[in-house]
């Protein structure tokens, strides 16, 4: 998004999205590793989207106004 189609804040939700989905703990199966904490939840890459797509439209309605 940012590269190709000039969307610099469009890539940054994203980024965003993708990262809260990591940090709430969701890993797809080839990212959960030996070593990682206990507590992770291992999904499939269609929970994992869904996951990413549900923190962007929080984000997207945490930023209108009221």
């Amino acid at each position: 998004l940012r590269l190709s189609l000039g969307r610099p804040a469009a890539a940054e939700a994203v980024e965003g999205a993708v990262n809260a989905v990591l940090d709430a703990g969701y890993r797809t199966g080839d990212l959960a590793g030996a070593g990682d904490p206990a507590g992770l939840h291992v999904v499939g890459t269609a929970a994992f989207a869904s996951a990413v797509v549900d923190s962007l439209a929080t984000a997207a309605h945490d930023e209108v106004p009221a």
